[in-house]
């Protein structure tokens, strides 16, 4: 079981998604698994997002957007800050996380 899901909700994601997951791919973590789900019937992004968290088999779980890029170390930092604060929820705005 992944230590770290990596979800992502698509939409027509098709022009930003391969930078995404390369950015995903380039962690220096590797205890993660990638799990992706395409809105294809247009039922919204909740929609997207619950399907996501049923599918996930992490224990922590990141959301990334369609073009998101994660800065190197990014995982890491995620799961070093969870350690920190246990059972805590992080919602952020555009920002840019260095170590």
């Amino acid at each position: 079981m992944p230590l770290i899901s990596v979800c992502i909700p698509t939409y027509k994601g098709e022009k930003y998604i391969k930078e995404t997951l390369k950015s995903v791919k380039s962690q220096n973590f590797s205890d993660y698994e990638i799990v992706m789900n395409e809105d294809m019937n247009g039922k919204g992004l909740g929609w997207n997002l619950n399907e996501l968290v049923k599918k996930a088999k992490g224990q922590i779980l990141v959301f990334l957007a369609r073009d998101d890029i994660l800065l190197p170390g990014s995982l890491a930092l995620s799961l070093l800050l969870y350690q920190k604060s246990k059972n805590s929820g992080s919602i952020q705005k555009r920002t840019i996380i260095q170590s």
